[in-house]
């Protein structure tokens, strides 16, 4: 127990410093392919997965011909840092985030889903992180963004992000 519990410190120290290296290197980088955000977002997944261990299941779903889209960088962690807080991290049992992107018309369009306890039940109001992206998402896009906070019908929530799709290089 005591060696899986360094292990599991070991592999967040890790994440977090090639996050923070990641950030580093950004710069002033406003957007990278889908692509290498999703790599970002993996690596924080990984961390989050040796604190939570099997209470946290994650899924991605993107269609592969949008890998190369454009996307604002750290787009994606504080969304699924959110549903892992308010969706896993009140949960005794185990519980589940998505993220899925797909093309809509001319539109990029990301959700973020967890299977806790939804926006209602939680009690949820728009915080730090998703006041920062919405407001990123203006500055970038004006009104050609949008982010839509909402209950899930299954039970969760979904947030929802859309940006004009550009194709990348």
């Amino acid at each position: 127990n005591r060696r899986q519990q360094l292990l599991s410190r070991s592999v967040r120290i890790t994440g977090l410093s090639e996050l923070l290296r990641e950030a580093l290197i950004a710069g002033d980088r406003q957007q990278v392919p889908l692509r290498r955000e999703l790599e970002l977002v993996r690596r924080y997944l990984d961390i989050q997965q040796a604190r939570f261990g099997d209470r946290l299941q994650a899924d991605i779903e993107v269609d592969e011909t949008l890998m190369d889209a454009l996307v604002p960088h750290f787009l994606l962690q504080p969304l699924v840092e959110n549903a892992i807080r308010h969706g896993i991290g009140t949960r005794s049992d185990a519980g589940r985030v998505r993220i899925r992107a797909q093309a809509d018309h001319d539109a990029l369009r990301i959700d973020v889903e967890d299977d806790g306890a939804g926006l209602k039940e939680a009690g949820a109001s728009e915080g730090i992180g998703l006041g920062n992206t919405r407001k990123r998402l203006e500055a970038l896009y004006g009104p050609g963004a949008s982010v839509r906070v909402r209950d899930d019908p299954r039970g969760g929530a979904i947030v929802t992000v859309t940006i004009p799709l550009d194709a990348g290089p």
